[in-house]
């Protein structure tokens, strides 16, 4: 996407006394309607990196319920691919509220370790 000229997938419309409205946008083309590469090659995948992250005890014991639970067919979850979704996802939604729908910059520098300071 050209983030000169990115456009949002969704708008909300407001009228007078209504609450506001969500509707796609004129320009947004589903995913399904998009003209796709039909070659029968898988595109490359990057490798994958190993990270280490703190999460809350509960929250980690439930996605692990949830791939568990989901790691035969039809879904065949993966911790690893329950992380990369949400990961995916969360990116998706940042960038659409904060950065036009575009990507973040690439970082001068790498991320400092620690607790966050306080606003």
């Amino acid at each position: 996407m050209d983030c000169e000229h990115a456009r949002p997938a969704v708008v909300a419309v407001y009228e007078h006394g209504s609450s506001p409205t969500v509707k796609p946008s004129p320009q947004f083309t589903p995913y399904w309607k998009m003209e796709r590469n039909m070659t029968r090659h898988a595109p490359r995948k990057s490798p994958k990196v190993r990270a280490t992250l703190y999460l809350p005890y509960e929250l980690l014991e439930e996605a692990r319920d949830a791939a568990v639970h989901l790691a035969g067919f039809p879904v065949r979850l993966t911790l690893t691919k329950f992380a990369e979704n949400a990961f995916r996802a969360e990116l998706e939604r940042l960038k659409n509220r904060y950065h036009g729908g575009c990507d973040f910059p690439p970082r001068e520098e790498d991320l400092k370790g620690g607790r966050p300071i306080a606003a």
